[in-house]
C-alpha cells in the first residue's frame, strides 16, 4: 500500500473515531479538501509526502489521546468500584463489632476483631494504657448506641469515627478505629476513645 494510502486509511479511521465519540465533524482545510459524507471519506489535493506525515502524525495524536482517555475512565470505574467495596466491607466489619459489643457474641468479635489487636487509652491518672482483644470473651455492653460519622480509606488501612450516645451520662464519648485489610479481610486493629470535642 502506497504511504499516501496509509495516510488516507489512518485519517478516515480517526475521523470516524472522533465522529463516533462527540457526535460532531468538522470539515478542516489545510493545504488539503476534506469530504465526510456517511462512510466515505476522500482527500483531494495532497501534493507530497510530508503532508501526508503530518496527517499520520495528528491522526495518532488524536488517537492515542482517545485511548489514553478509555484508559483513565476504565481506571477511576475499577477504583470507584473497589473504594465502594471495600467501605462496604469495613461498615458490615464495624456492625459485626457492636453486635458483639452489645450482645458478648463471640462469633462477631471475632469477625470484626484482629486477634493482635488492642484497645489503646489513656486512663483517669494520665497514663497510656494497651488491652489487648479478648475475642473469646462474652461481655456485653448494652448501655450505649453507636453513630457512624466517617470512614477513611488509605490503600489497606482505614478510619472509622464514632459518636457513642451513652445512656448513663449526657456527655457523649467518640470513638476511633483503625482497621486494616490484612488477608483480604478487614479487621480492627486499634480502638481508642475521648469524651466531648475541644475546639
Amino acid at each position: 500500500m502506497h504511504f499516501i494510502d496509509q495516510a488516507y486509511v489512518l485519517v478516515k479511521k480517526t475521523f470516524c473515531l472522533l465522529k463516533h465519540r462527540v457526535g460532531l465533524f468538522f470539515l478542516i482545510r489545510f493545504k488539503v479538501n476534506v469530504i465526510f459524507d456517511g462512510n466515505f471519506l476522500k482527500i483531494f489535493n495532497m501534493k507530497n509526502s510530508n503532508f501526508a506525515l503530518l496527517c499520520c502524525f495528528f491522526s495518532s495524536i488524536v488517537a492515542f489521546s482517545i485511548s489514553a482517555q478509555e484508559i483513565d475512565k476504565s481506571s477511576k470505574q475499577n477504583t470507584t468500584q473497589a473504594d465502594f467495596s471495600d467501605r462496604q466491607a469495613i461498615i458490615e466489619t464495624i456492625e459485626n463489632f457492636y453486635i458483639g459489643d452489645h450482645t458478648g457474641s463471640v462469633k462477631h468479635k471475632e469477625l470484626s476483631m484482629h486477634a493482635k489487636g488492642a484497645y489503646r487509652y489513656v486512663n483517669k491518672d494520665g497514663k497510656y494504657l494497651e488491652s489487648v482483644f479478648e475475642l473469646d470473651s462474652d461481655n456485653a455492653d448494652p448501655n450505649y448506641k453507636e453513630e457512624l460519622l466517617s470512614i477513611e480509606i488509605y490503600d489497606k488501612v482505614a478510619l472509622a469515627r464514632l459518636r457513642l450516645e451513652q445512656f448513663r451520662t449526657k456527655l457523649p464519648e467518640y470513638k476511633l478505629m483503625i482497621l486494616h485489610k490484612a488477608d483480604g479481610k478487614w479487621k480492627i486493629t486499634s480502638i481508642t476513645w475521648g469524651f466531648g470535642i475541644k475546639h
